[in-house]
């Protein structure tokens, strides 16, 4: 591993919880009635995506901005007093930085919110550069974010190794040529067997790395 390319809900902040239930207040707030489906396509786009998905579900004539500006609202409170680092993440994160390894964040969340998580809890000191979706204009079911991450990395994908809970998002990169490490905390036991034939490491938290 020359260089690392890290997700951020899921992976370095435990905050999946705290997204789902972000949606789920949103789609309170607008009347509307949240599928599985809903959830499932929601945790696959940016942000920005999410606030389109529903205002396009809505009938109170709300527009995706007034959605979006909601969703930061909710979001950003959560990341100030709910939101905690996956186990082991500083740890780890400080020991590849000590390593010479440079790093990036790869994250459908915007770039503003996920900066300032990461300096809430001093990480984002270890990141040459912190690079969202709505940066690319495409989600992670395609490479694009994993490449242009790589290439501000200054290195290959074969020598970049990535760093993800998403399931869809590993096969994005595990097509595109990255080497991966699966962190496998909310997975499902079906996602876990899938994530361990894909990837080269599987872990539940960063401790296991230490």
């Amino acid at each position: 591993m020359k260089a690392a390319i890290f997700d951020l809900d899921g992976t370095i902040l435990d905050s999946m919880d705290n997204w789902r239930n972000m949606i789920e207040e949103l789609y309170q707030a607008l009347e509307l009635q949240l599928t599985k489906e809903d959830m499932e396509e929601l945790e696959k786009i940016s942000l920005r995506q999410k606030a389109q998905y529903i205002a396009c579900n809505c009938i109170k004539g709300v527009t995706a901005e007034d959605v979006l500006n909601k969703a930061y609202d909710i979001m950003s409170e959560k990341y100030r007093k709910e939101v905690i680092p996956i186990k082991g993440a500083e740890e780890y994160l400080k020991k590849l930085y000590h390593q010479n390894i440079p790093m990036g964040i790869a994250t459908l969340t915007n770039g503003k919110m996920a900066t300032n998580a990461l300096e809430n809890h001093g990480l984002l000191k270890y990141f040459n550069f912190v690079l969202s979706a709505d940066e690319i204009g495409k989600g992670k079911r395609e490479p694009d974010i994993f490449l242009e991450a790589a290439r501000r990395l200054g290195n290959l994908p074969e020598d970049t190794m990535v760093f993800e809970d998403s399931l869809f998002a590993i096969h994005t990169a595990n097509k595109a040529g990255f080497p991966l490490c699966a962190v496998t905390g909310a997975a499902s036991s079906q996602e876990k067997e899938e994530m361990e034939g894909l990837c080269r490491i599987c872990i539940k938290d960063f401790s296991e790395l230490l």
